[in-house]
């Protein structure tokens, strides 16, 4: 999961990781000193849950963290109504979205939020604007998020901290390692067909198979 038809070479060493994905077993590939997309899914499941719903839409969309940080909840509830959750999460998405994710934003406002901002007695007129809050209701900050994942990357003792960013940048490498190996994937089969369909047509014309030039014998 997380390859052309002649990759440029790695000096790195390179380590294929299985694991249980949504679909059974997956394996993804990695080198030396990147972070594996089957590590940050753990990293988030260790999170506090005001930074783990963050942290899912990032994982799901590979957002750039400031407009994460900064989406307002009139903006996505109008997205929502005109064009419903799965291409909502896709036009502000950097990879291709998965089903999967198609209710997240729904989730989170109308649901973790709302509940949130009940138990704090927040009335709806003066809630805040945006779609995640920290304990004390208020907006996040890209530095404070980043400081808190930096105290969860310590306390679980990774080698390095996973921020925002590491998790935008190990969801896009993947994506396009993903659409790299289909696009070889499809090369290969169009050609094996096309070898198949010639070899075939040339058998039916009474040719030779190692007759390029069709010489009818």
């Amino acid at each position: 999961m997380c390859d052309d038809e002649k990759p440029f070479r790695h000096t790195r060493l390179r380590r294929t990781i299985g694991y249980i994905g949504r679909d059974g077993l997956d394996l993804e590939e990695v080198y030396e000193g990147e972070v594996a997309l089957c590590e940050v899914d753990a990293f988030i499941r260790s999170l506090p849950t005001e930074y783990r719903q963050l942290a899912l839409f990032v994982r799901a969309t590979a957002a750039d963290p400031e407009v994460a940080i900064s989406l307002e909840v009139a903006f996505v509830r109008e997205q929502l109504a005109r064009l419903g959750g799965f291409l909502t999460m896709q036009n502000l998405s950097n990879v291709p979205t998965d089903p999967h994710w198609e209710h997240l934003l729904q989730i989170q406002i109308e649901g973790r939020r709302a509940s949130f901002l009940r138990r704090r007695g927040i009335p709806a007129g003066e809630e805040p604007t945006r779609v995640y809050l920290d304990r004390n209701a208020r907006p996040m900050t890209l530095k404070n998020v980043n400081a808190a994942l930096a105290r969860a990357s310590k306390r679980i003792r990774l080698g390095a901290p996973i921020t925002l960013e590491t998790i935008a940048e190990v969801v896009t490498r993947s994506s396009m390692r993903k659409s790299a190996s289909a696009a070889a994937s499809e090369d290969g089969y169009l050609m094996t067909s096309l070898d198949y369909y010639l070899r075939e047509v040339r058998l039916g014309h009474g040719l030779k198979n190692n007759d390029i030039n069709g010489t009818r014998h």
